[in-house]
């Protein structure tokens, strides 16, 4: 018996996935790849990997589980959906995201085993299968964690994102989804970063200015108004992260994306002390400092936030490390004149008087 969630395997006898409820199939479905139901599978891709179930779908890719037929182990393939493969630009986005993690031997980042292109010309990455589920799929169980819980989960996605920003690269889409926990639901074992599929790779830590891509509630104000990014944006989104596996809250809510990405860019996050009883004030200090509209005052680097994680973790008593003095008020400036007249537009959206912005 096989559960289509979890991707585990019972005997007959059992009906329900003991670790997350599912019924169980009595078989491994096989999906189309073409996407239309009423053709048979192709079920091998490149004489090579036999596909099985869906493991999920994103806005431009599908993941099935896989069997690698040369090694007979189990594989994750991840296939760009026939909308995107028609056009360039997605397809180069697709095998940048291939290049960014080949770039890459971490124990926290997922690994990339293969990649080629299917028959009809639509590009295929092969990663590392996991069992497990991710950090989202915990929260949105669990609500919250305890903080030493969430500081070691957390810690290990930022030796991850450490690994990413030394290969010039910048994530930017660092959320609990893309932070996979490998093991028992409820105790695992390791940690693996995933889904680089919005990464820019830059040089000198910067990236070009363009399109506001993703996830609005875990987007910096550089990020949310199209401007450049650095890593700095990955420290801003982990202490997103970090404050709501602490808290079980967002820093920001709204029903919908235009109010979260207002605040984003506007109003200064709570510390996570007003939601969490007796937390280590060191805590509150590393999320608000991450958090920082202005990037020169946040953590320089992942290195410098990964450090402070560290103490925190290792000595009860340790102070962090010296901060130098923050730029006051902690209000972002733009930097283009697209991004400036988005800043404006969210002001009037919040009723607020607009800092007084220099022309960029």
């Amino acid at each position: 018996m096989y559960c289509s969630r979890c991707h585990r395997e019972y005997d007959d006898s059992t009906a329900f996935c003991p670790a997350d409820g599912s019924r169980l199939l009595d078989e491994r479905p096989v999906r189309d790849l073409d996407e239309t139901p009423s053709t048979p599978a192709a079920a091998v891709i490149a004489g090579r990997y036999r596909l099985g179930a869906m493991l999920g779908q994103g806005s431009m890719a599908r993941v099935y589980h896989a069997v690698d037929l040369v090694t007979r182990e189990s594989v994750a393939v991840k296939v760009l959906s026939k909308h995107y493969a028609a056009k360039d630009s997605e397809r180069i986005r697709f095998f940048r995201e291939a290049k960014a993690i080949l770039q890459i031997q971490h124990p926290h980042v997922v690994k990339v085993l293969d990649v080629g292109r299917w028959t009809d010309g639509r590009p295929f990455i092969v990663i590392e299968y996991l069992k497990g589920e991710s950090l989202g799929a915990r929260l949105r169980r669990d609500k919250r964690l305890e903080p030493e819980v969430a500081l070691r989960l957390l810690r290990d996605a930022a030796a991850g994102l450490e690994a990413v920003h030394a290969a010039a690269i910048v994530h930017r889409d660092v959320k609990p989804d893309n932070i996979f926990l490998v093991g028992e639901p409820g105790a695992p074992s390791g940690v693996r970063l995933v889904d680089f599929g919005l990464a820019k790779l830059h040089s000198h830590h910067s990236s070009e200015a363009g399109t506001a891509l993703g996830t609005a509630a875990y987007m910096p104000p550089e990020q949310v108004l199209s401007e450049k990014v650095d890593a700095r944006a990955d420290v801003y989104a982990l202490g997103v992260v970090l404050f709501r596996a602490l808290t079980g809250h967002l820093p920001f809510e709204g029903e919908r994306n235009v109010d979260l990405l207002s605040h984003q860019v506007l109003l200064a996050a709570p510390p996570p002390s007003w939601f969490v009883e007796n937390l280590d004030p060191r805590i509150d200090r590393l999320v608000q400092r991450a958090m920082r509209k202005r990037p020169d005052n946040r953590y320089p680097s992942m290195a410098t936030m990964l450090a402070d994680m560290r103490t925190i973790i290792d000595d009860p008593d340790k102070p962090l490390a010296e901060a130098p003095p923050t730029v006051e008020p902690d209000v972002y400036t733009p930097t283009t004149r697209l991004g400036r007249d988005a800043a404006l537009l969210f002001c009037r959206k919040l009723g607020v008087e607009p800092p007084a912005w220099p022309d960029p």
